[in-house]
């Protein structure tokens, strides 16, 4: 905009809204999700707002911007391929079109008459033509909102190629059945981004997923990995993880769940939420604040299909029986991934990486006694047995043995360093 700054956008913004500009936009069932959108894609096109504003000022802002747009500008080259953003524009449009045949003169005079004026014609700007002459559009670089960092700044893309991040999973000890899974989901992916590429009708497929299995079966490791996959073939747009349990979620007082787990779902957004234990969200008391977390969880999966993907892990049967607690979970996870216990060469082959990653050194009568060993331990196992997870524990007993072994002695040489023993093996 000629000769105005951020402050005064936001001024005008408010004039707008004060002339019932809220009656066009306002009324219509808008969503956080679809605010999010905007926003996404306004930062991807480089646009946004200079200065500290609260985030009703920039939600009022965001809405300047949409008018804009839907006056000035083609947002196809804005909004890319987002169905559900153009859409919404479109019924915006509708909207503001029947409720007030005056739309376009107040938006005009309550932005400034010199810009009504070049624009008299009413005639649409591409986005190209934007960025060459900002003056046109309104839009101004470099917003940070108060109390938040730019994720984008704050993210950086994994250094490692696609082929390096396919090898890493497929390298991953057992877990056949889960890497065959999850190959054939990248294949799909794949494939189905080469058909929108080439204007063929897209697939339907659900990208969010259950992981069902025991405690250190490699769920969270083959999440991470997923996450980078997905962002080197263009699914999501950042490739990051963030984990949370119940705590992450849930919040003990009225209304503030929804506030928590929205702050847990901005924060994923561009990649991967993965809730683990997600089970202990679904409660029978009617106190609980589980189900609003579920509810808003499931709100934000529907509005944000396209670059957000969340994946539920926990015990097989408590996550049966999570999901069938309620149909919107039914129907938004359709596709399971069993990760199985490991069998007893597998958690030798575990217990041995760990102990050449750390630099330690196995010999032959001591990895004969740790292969027993491994057999009891598997064969006594519990139902809740912790596979991968017991193997490190066991294995920071075994280093704790060598440690105390050789503390006080003099002169210990880098081969003493590195060697277990039986000895050392020897845990309760």
């Amino acid at each position: 905009m000629v000769g105005l700054d951020a402050e005064d956008i936001l001024e005008k913004a408010k004039v707008l809204s004060d002339e019932k500009f809220s009656e066009v936009f306002f009324e219509c069932p808008f969503t956080l999700g679809f605010i999010l959108k905007i926003d996404k894609a306004l930062k991807e096109q480089g646009y946004s707002i200079d200065g500290d504003v609260t985030l009703t000022e920039y939600i009022v802002y965001l809405f300047q911007v949409i008018g804009l747009f839907m006056v000035y500008a083609d947002e196809e080259d804005v909004f890319g391929k987002d169905k559900y953003v153009k859409n919404y524009i479109k019924e915006m449009r509708e909207y503001a079109s029947k409720k007030n045949a005056k739309y376009k003169k107040r938006l005009d005079d309550g932005i400034s008459m010199d810009i009504a004026n070049d624009y008299s014609d009413a005639k649409p700007l591409k986005n190209s033509e934007a960025k060459k002459d900002s003056s046109k559009c309104g839009i101004t670089k470099g917003l940070k909102l108060k109390g938040t960092e730019d994720e984008e700044e704050k993210k950086e893309e994994d250094p490692r190629t696609l082929e390096e991040l396919m090898e890493e999973l497929n390298s991953l000890i057992g877990l056949e059945s889960v890497k065959l899974e999850i190959n054939n989901l990248i294949h799909l992916q794949e494939l189905n981004r080469i058909r929108v590429e080439r204007g063929m009708v897209s697939l339907p497929v659900s990208n969010h997923l259950v992981f069902y299995g025991n405690p250190g079966t490699g769920k969270t490791t083959v999440a991470r990995l997923l996450s980078k996959i997905y962002c080197k073939i263009g699914i999501l747009s950042k490739g990051h993880m963030v984990e949370v349990d119940r705590s992450g979620l849930v919040a003990g007082y009225v209304g503030q769940t929804a506030i928590k787990t929205s702050e847990a779902i901005q924060s994923a957004m561009g990649g991967i939420l993965f809730i683990d234990e997600a089970y202990t969200l679904c409660s029978n008391s009617e106190n609980d604040y589980g189900r609003e977390a579920i509810d808003t969880l499931l709100k934000a999966m529907e509005d944000n299909r396209d670059d957000f993907i969340v994946i539920v892990a926990g015990y097989p049967d408590l996550m049966m029986d999570f999901i069938k607690s309620n149909p919107g979970l039914e129907s938004r996870f359709n596709k399971y991934i069993l990760f199985e216990d490991y069998t007893n060469d597998e958690l030798i082959e575990i217990f041995k990486v760990v102990c050449k990653k750390n630099g330690y050194v196995l010999e032959k009568e001591v990895e004969d006694e740790v292969k027993k060993l491994f057999a009891e331990m598997y064969t006594d196992r519990p139902d809740n047995f912790a596979n991968g997870r017991e193997v490190r524990n066991y294995f920071e007993k075994v280093v704790t043995n060598q440690a105390n072994r050789l503390y006080g002695k003099e002169n210990i040489t880098n081969e003493e360093l590195a060697q277990i023993t039986k000895e050392d093996l020897k845990v309760n």
